[in-house]
């Protein structure tokens, strides 16, 4: 029995330990990529691009087919022997194979086979630009619960603050240094923030469920995640964002999949072009039949082995193909894959346009980040020792209730002031580093 508690202990004490290990942003992130569905349909698409591009190669080999008919004639037919006309019914069957290859088709198939190549790069990019916005995405929900989870802390605090002077403002006005309006006027702010610790409690909670909601767990699992340290991030106010979107441009799996898709889009025309032309094949085949009306000279048929020798038959031959008139199709066709060119090159030159905008922007406010977040830290130190200069002279009755209120709400601002920027920072240099070629979840 005594062992039997002891398991039950061992195994509650394992599922605590688990429930309160922390998550890092690597390990959401890592997570959120496995159980992404979009990211799997992503994938899939890039397979069956793939399929398509190895389809394309093996186009280039003949086509081969066999076959065979069997059939059993009744009333005036066609004897096959002679091309008589007989009365009787007769069992008669063929075998065949057929083989042709494309020898000319006016360049679509080599267009088609580079247009398919096309895709399937641009499928892979794809995969890869999903994949980064999903890391994106992950990153920003994971510093809005780091955030929260800090904004609770510091509620927290001014709350039970906030009960500390209700108490020591009933005994100031039990001794005569404060008055009962004062003491409502403690109890008030007491109340307020209880009510603002409510708040940043149900904005965490929140925070978490869209943090849950990217990653695709369940509700219920438990999600504590990592807080950033609060160390002073060196920042290169050389960073260049002209010459990081020139780098990471290069590598950009947005841009490459966009260029794939132009580069597609020109095979394309090619392949449209190509109803313009002749198109030559080299056919073959192969033939053989069985007739119940071939017969000898004591009208005895023929045995099956031996007709299927006797009555073998070879073809070989090209077949040329000129489109004389194919109602304007050839010509609409160009048309259209030349529009859609046309949209294809347009979406590539507006992927770099807001591309280099969003590296510029990112930029100056990684540089602003570092310096909002060395004035708040400042600030904060200062209105620290100024509220506890408040405090001070509060429990001494030297102050009135609203200018102490007004100190110990400044300092919750600033904190919080100083939280943002500091988590900021961090989103910053993450996404900075991720354009000079770090993709941090990797590490």
């Amino acid at each position: 029995m005594c062992r039997k508690y002891l398991l039950v202990l061992i195994c509650f004490t394992h599922l605590g330990g688990f429930a309160q290990e922390r998550w890092s942003l690597d390990s959401c992130i890592q997570l959120s990529i496995r159980n992404n569905l979009t990211l799997r349909n992503a994938s899939i698409q890039s397979e069956v691009a793939n399929i398509s591009f190895k389809q394309s190669k093996w186009n280039y080999l003949p086509s081969v087919y066999a076959g065979s008919n069997a059939g059993m004639n009744f009333g005036r037919s066609v004897d096959p022997t002679d091309n008589g006309v007989i009365k009787t019914s007769f069992l008669e069957s063929s075998y065949y194979v057929n083989a042709s290859l494309e020898l000319f088709n006016g360049f679509s198939q080599l267009n088609k086979l580079a247009y398919q190549r096309y895709l399937a790069i641009s499928a892979e990019h794809n995969q890869r630009k999903i994949e980064d916005e999903i890391a994106f995405s992950v990153m920003n929900a994971y510093f809005d619960v780091a955030y929260f989870d800090e904004l609770v802390t510091i509620a927290l605090e001014q709350r039970d603050l906030s009960r500390l002077n209700l108490r020591k403002t009933e005994v100031l006005v039990t001794t005569g240094l404060k008055s009962e309006s004062d003491l409502l006027e403690v109890k008030a702010n007491m109340e307020k923030d209880e009510l603002y610790y409510i708040q940043t409690q149900n904005q965490l909670a929140s925070a978490r469920i869209t943090l849950m909601q990217l990653m695709n767990i369940s509700v219920s699992t438990p999600l504590d995640v990592e807080i950033p340290s609060d160390s002073l991030i060196v920042v290169d106010n050389t960073v260049d964002g002209d010459s990081l979107f020139h780098d990471y441009s290069q590598i950009s799996p947005t841009i490459n999949y966009y260029e794939n898709e132009y580069m597609a889009s020109r095979k394309n025309i090619g392949v449209s072009r190509g109803a313009y032309y002749p198109s030559l094949k080299l056919q073959a085949s192969y033939s053989t039949g069985y007739y119940e009306t071939s017969k000898d000279a004591d009208g005895k048929t023929y045995a099956f082995g031996e007709q299927f020798r006797n009555n073998q038959s070879q073809y070989v031959g090209l077949s040329l193909s000129v489109p004389l008139f194919v109602r304007n199709s050839a010509r609409f066709g160009v048309k259209q894959a030349k529009l859609q060119s046309e949209q294809s090159k347009n979406l590539l030159e507006k992927a770099k346009q807001d591309l280099q905008l969003e590296i510029t922007d990112n930029v100056n406010k990684y540089i602003a980040a570092e310096k909002e977040y060395r004035q708040a830290k400042v600030q904060l130190a200062a209105d620290r020792l100024a509220f506890d200069a408040a405090q001070k002279k509060y429990d001494k009755g030297m102050i009135s209730v609203v200018d102490f209120y007004t100190a110990k709400s400044r300092l919750s601002t600033v904190q919080g002031q100083a939280l943002r920027a500091r988590l900021t920072l961090e989103v910053k240099r993450y996404t900075i580093d991720f354009y000079r070629g770090v993709r941090f979840w990797e590490n």
